[in-house]
This record gives structure tokens, C-alpha cells and sequence, in this order.
């Protein structure tokens, strides 16, 4: 973040932390009540659903989401294998080439076995070598015809072994963890550890930080999440090794998920019923940007330490600001904290101009007209202890991983996509903006559970149509592949805000961290799937397309939300049917 950027933030959010008696306290639309008891749904119709400060406080939420997905993506960079290939350095056979000039390609000739790729293309061999003790032999004996050697070579007359050196190209990537340590041939699959890590810890921080933040409150969890985030990013750059770089991307996953389920729930908790689908839209937007804006900093920055360094260094400005963010006004009088609530409402109603009576009672239930609140630790399992909310919380859980998994696994499935692979990255980024903006124009209109059902069914028979397009028509599978990431990104959005609307403040955070938890085992699970081609081809597209029909068709069961208030405590949420 710029200075100039940091400077507005800082403004913004001072302006957000003014206590100030509302001038228009005396000219109240709440004084004709007969009673000063009030819910904060109830408040909230008079100060504005998305007044002005609802405005700045959520744009300044949803920058979190930028970060966030800088750290969700990163690898596709940071961990990226260039084009490589087995490497003999000259001090190997240094004996064999004195007093002959040889080149570095002709070294590779003479020492390293030709191999025939995907696509026909002819190239030396990624992980073997010829055994050096015949080609010093071939060399001390003046045998540097390098094509007879080639022939002789190709007739099988040298064994091969393993390599110990590699060479990689460098136009694309400078460094990466890859080059860096070697992670290449038999063990190629230390790559995979880098994303598994990072979905670990985000298993462990998306149920984990809701419940914390459900217990210890939205703010203060938010502000932990944030600043080791922050810290954890700066320690990656530094990672000495590669398990030290794998044991800071799981801390990174715990911590960054925080902070973008926390914000959003604390902006949602904000505003009213009519305008809580633009959180999850500007927030989606938001992670978009940070998708878009990776793909020209990894461009710019081609070193993979740098680039981790550039996604650490600007949340710093977000740290500073979200000091002076106020904590949920829903959770406070959730925890009988309601004169600290009163203060943060009122200063909504003075920055969106609307005027309160000198003195309000808040309460949770509109039937509950005590100020007291008969407060008692909630856990998960509450959730699924009366057959509505069990219903509700099941069926979410289910859509959860199979949107995850459909969604990572279009992701990883994108190979047909070929040419520069910063093209590629930003075209999958950029095929979420319709998405986000179909979104926002039919969320309101059609509700939630139609798109839920209508999104999840289209990307499941989009994807089992992928796996039955010949290979000859290799573009269709490209645009079905793009058209499948359309669907699957609308259901992202929708779920997030079907969601908070369904469980209830007392579990809303602990409610949709364990919702992510389950999203991040799809994404786990989608690389098993992949696995399945080894057996026949178009399984994995055919099982991601059962697995998104299927949570389609669950989703019936869900109640629809669209207008309803949200629901505050566990009576509340069972009666959502």
C-alpha cells in the first residue's frame, strides 16, 4: 500500500472512531416509540442499512481480501517448476576434457540421454545421465565426434544414472522453492507439500478463528490473525530451508483465512438485511484484485523470495488502520456488553446523520424486553443438536466441499490451457469478474437457494461434458473449462453470504469457519481426484460434475434467506426453515 493510500486509510478510519452526539437527536424517527427496547435489526432500519459509515467501514474490511489472495495463489509462482533438464558440470569429467574445448552444450550431448516429450518435442533427459566413467573413457581416447558419440549413444551402449545437478531455464522464472532446492524427479511431489500446508493450517484457522472470535470477539482475533500473518509472510521470505518454508506456509493458512472470514462476518454484522449480499460481493471483487494484481507483481518480480516479500509488506498499512475499527455491535450486546455497543451506534447514526433517542435499551430478541442477557459458552456442536439448524448446518457443510473441490479442481485441470502461463493465471482471474458482477445483479432477485441450485447443477454438467469432448477439439475444453469456473465462482460468493444469513451470531464465525474447514478438505481431496485419470481419463471431471449436481440438488433443502433477518440466537437459527 502506497503513502498516499495509507494517508486516505488513516483519515478514514479516524473519522470512523469519532464520539460525537448525533446533532439530530432531538428530531428522532424512534421517539414516536412507545418504548426505548430495541434489537440491532431494529436500529439498523433508522440508521441505514449502509449509511455512509457502513460505507467506509466495509471498503476498508474487504482490502483484506486483496492479501488474502495473495497468499491463496502465491504458489503457482513461488512454487512453479520451469522447463529443466539433468545437468553434468565439467568438473565431473574434468580429467577427460583437459586440453579439449568443449561447450556446455556439447557437454550435454555427449553425457545426457534424449527424451521425447508430450507433444513430440525432443529434449535431454530431465533425471538421467550417461555414466560418466565411459564418457571420460570415450573422451581420453579422443572420441569428440560429438555426432558419432550421439549415435553410438542412441544405440544403447551407455548406462544410465540418476542426476545430481540440473539445469533450468530462466526466462519465465529467476528462482523459485523448486530451483532452489532441487525439488524436481523423485522428488517432484515435495512441490505438492507447499499447497497441502498452506490448506492444513487453513483447515485448522477457518474453524479455529471463528470460535475464537465467537468467544474473544471479532476485532481482537482480527488484529492477532493479521499482524502473524504479516509476520509469518516476512519469516517465508527468509526460510533457510525448505521444511522452514513449509512450516511457515501452514502458520500463513491458519492466520490469513482468519483474517478474511473474520472480516467478513464483521462487516456483515454492520449493515442490514437489504445490502448484506454487497459484502460479499465487493469482498469478492476485492479477492479477485488480489488474484489479478499477483499475476503483474509475479511478472515484475521473478524471484521467488522478493515476490514473497512484496505479498508481505503492504498488509502492514492495513494493520495500522484496522486499529481504529470498531468491534461488532451485534456481538457486544450478544455478550451483554451493551453500553460499549451503544457508544459504537451511536457514532454510526452521527457519521450517517440519523438521530437516536438519549436513551436506548439493547437486547438480542424483540420478545425479551430485559436488558439482561442470560449469557451461557456455545460450541459446534450446538448447531447440530435440533433437527432445523442440523438440517441447515449438514447441507451447508456439504456444499462447502463440493464447490471447494470442484473449484481447485477446474483449477488444476486447466493443462489444455497452453502458452505463457502469466496469460493463463489472469485469464482464470479474470473470468471471476462477470461472475462477481451476474452476482450482484440476480442475488436480490432470484434469491439464494435458486442460484445455489442453478450454479452447482450448470457447473456439474459442464464438467462432465468436459470429460466426453475429444482431445481434437482441445479449445471447446478450454472455454468449458473457463464457462465451469463461471458457475463455480457465483457459488462461491452465494455460499459465503448464504452462510452468515443462515447461522446464527452466537455460532455465525464458529458456524462458517468449520463450513471453510470443509471447503479446504475439497480442495485437498480434488488432487486425489485428479489421481483417478491414471485409470481412465475424463473420471475426475465426471466425479467433480457428480459431486456439484449432487450438492445442487441438496441444496433444496436449505430455507431461503433473502430478506429475513438474520438470525441471533439458537432459537433463532431453528426456526430458519
Amino acid at each position: 500500500m502506497n503513502s498516499q493510500a495509507l494517508r486516505t486509510s488513516m483519515m478514514v478510519a479516524e473519522e470512523l472512531s469519532v464520539v460525537s452526539a448525533s446533532p439530530q437527536e432531538e428530531d428522532c424517527p424512534l421517539q414516536s416509540q412507545d418504548e426505548s427496547v430495541f434489537t440491532f435489526e431494529k436500529i439498523v432500519n433508522v440508521i441505514g442499512h449502509f449509511g455512509r459509515y457502513q460505507q467506509i467501514l466495509i471498503y476498508l474490511l474487504c482490502l483484506l481480501a486483496i492479501p488474502n489472495g495473495w497468499h491463496s495463489l502465491c504458489q503457482v509462482f513461488v512454487s512453479a517448476t520451469p522447463d529443466f533438464h539433468c545437468s553434468v558440470r565439467s568438473e565431473e569429467i574434468q580429467f577427460a576434457i583437459q586440453g579439449v574445448n568443449i561447450s556446455e552444450e556439447q557437454l550435454w550431448n555427449a553425457t545426457l540421454p534424449r527424451e521425447v516429450g508430450a507433444q513430440g518435442m525432443v529434449s535431454w533427459s530431465q533425471c538421467q545421465k550417461y555414466d560418466l566413467e565411459q564418457a571420460r573413457v570415450n573422451l581420453s581416447l579422443g572420441l569428440v565426434d560429438w555426432s558419432w558419440y550421439v549415435n553410438q549413444r542412441n544405440n544403447g551402449s551407455h548406462q544410465v544414472v540418476s542426476c545430481q545437478f540440473w539445469w533450468y531455464d530462466k526466462s519465465r522464472f529467476l528462482s523459485t522453492t523448486v530451483t532452489e532446492w532441487d525439488i524436481v524427479c523423485d522428488r517432484h511431489w515435495l512441490r505438492q507439500l507447499d499447497t497441502t500446508f498452506y490448506m492444513a493450517g487453513a483447515i485448522i484457522g477457518s474453524s479455529g478463528m471463528g470460535w475464537l472470535a465467537d468467544i474473544f470477539g471479532r476485532k481482537n482475533i482480527l488484529l492477532c490473525n493479521l499482524f502473524l500473518m504479516i509476520l509469518c509472510s516476512l519469516l517465508a521470505a527468509f526460510s533457510p530451508a525448505f521444511w522452514f518454508f513449509l512450516i511457515m506456509r501452514f502458520l500463513i493458512g491458519i492466520f490469513c483465512p482468519g483474517v478474511y472470514s473474520i472480516a467478513y462476518i464483521l462487516g456483515m454484522e454492520f449493515v442490514g438485511a437489504s445490502k448484506r449480499h454487497l459484502i460479499g460481493l465487493i469482498i469478492g471483487i476485492c479477492f479477485i484484485v488480489g488474484h489479478i494484481t499477483l499475476t503483474g507483481m509475479a511478472y515484475v518480480v521473478r524471484e521467488w523470495r522478493k515476490l514473497q516479500l512484496f505479498i508481505a509488506v503492504p498488509p502492514l498499512g492495513c494493520l495500522i488502520y484496522c486499529w481504529f475499527i470498531p468491534e461488532s455491535p451485534r456481538w457486544l450486546i450478544l455478550k451483554n456488553r451493551t453500553v460499549e455497543a451503544e457508544k459504537i451506534i451511536r457514532k454510526v447514526s452521527h457519521i450517517n446523520k440519523v438521530g437516536l433517542p438519549k436513551t436506548i435499551i439493547l437486547i438480542t430478541d424483540s420478545k425479551n424486553k430485559s436488558k439482561t442477557v442470560i449469557l451461557r459458552k456455545h460450541t459446534l456442536l450446538d448447531l447440530l443438536k435440533t433437527p432445523n439448524l442440523r438440517r441447515n448446518t449438514l447441507t451447508v457443510f456439504i456444499s462447502w466441499f463440493s464447490i471447494s473441490c470442484g473449484y481447485y479442481g477446474l483449477a488444476l485441470n486447466t493443462h489444455n490451457l497452453s502458452g505463457e502461463p502469466y496469460l493463463n493465471f489472469l485469464l482464470t482471474g479474470l473470468v471471476e469478474i462477470p461472475a462477481a458482477a451476474f452476482f450482484f445483479v440476480i442475488v436480490d432477485r432470484l434469491g439464494r437457494k435458486r442460484i445455489i441450485l442453478g450454479t452447482e447443477v450448470l457447473a456439474g454438467v459442464t464438467c462432465v461434458a468436459v470429460a466426453f469432448i475429444p482431445d481434437a477439439f482441445g479449445w471447446i475444453n478450454v472455454t468449458l473449462c473457463l464457462v465451469g469456473r463461471f458457475f463455480i465462482s457465483m457459488a462461491f460468493g452465494v455460499m459465503y453470504l448464504y452462510s452468515a444469513e443462515i447461522f446464527p451470531t452466537a455460532l455465525r464465525t464458529t458456524g462458517i469457519g468449520c463450513a471453510q474447514m470443509f471447503g479446504r478438505l475439497g480442495a485437498i481431496a480434488c488432487q486425489w481426484v485428479i489421481l483417478l485419470a491414471d485409470f481412465w481419463r475424463p473420471s475426475p471431471f465426471v466425479t467433480f460434475g457428480i459431486m456439484s449436481f449432487a450438492a445442487g440438488v441438496t441444496s433444496l433443502f436449505l430455507p431461503e434467506t433473502l430478506g429475513r433477518t438474520l438470525p441471533e440466537t439458537l432459537e433463532d437459527g431453528e426456526k430458519m426453515v
